[in-house]
């Protein structure tokens, strides 16, 4: 499945990738999607973030907010578009997040046992 070394630890793009990568090839077709550059993208996340934390502070309770909204769905949701934002940015940068992360934790790995 996976090599212990190397940053080519899949062979193939996952799903999830796959869907991202249509969905921006079919609204950059349609006229509808502008790939955001490498800053715009981490201010898109950086926002994203902010409403993430928002949604948790909706959740733990105890504060008088203007907007109850539905916490737990909006953290979750929040999450989901953290997420999209940062394969959004692996593909504007043209690298593939899949094998990023599996490198990082390839390393983790080898610094836990000693060898990194």
């Amino acid at each position: 499945m996976a090599r212990e070394k190397g940053i080519d630890m899949f062979s193939s793009p996952t799903r999830l990738q796959m869907i991202i990568r249509d969905y921006i090839t079919k609204w950059t077709e349609r006229g509808k999607w502008v790939m955001p550059d490498r800053v715009d993208a981490l201010g898109f996340i950086t926002t994203e973030l902010g409403e993430a934390w928002d949604a948790h502070l909706r959740n733990k309770g105890g504060y008088v907010r203007n907007n109850p909204g539905n916490p737990d769905e909006s953290f979750h949701v929040e999450l989901g578009d953290i997420a999209f934002m940062c394969y959004v940015l692996a593909e504007a940068e043209g690298v593939d997040l899949q094998n990023i992360i599996a490198a990082k934790l390839a390393k983790m790995d080898r610094k836990k046992v000693g060898n990194g």
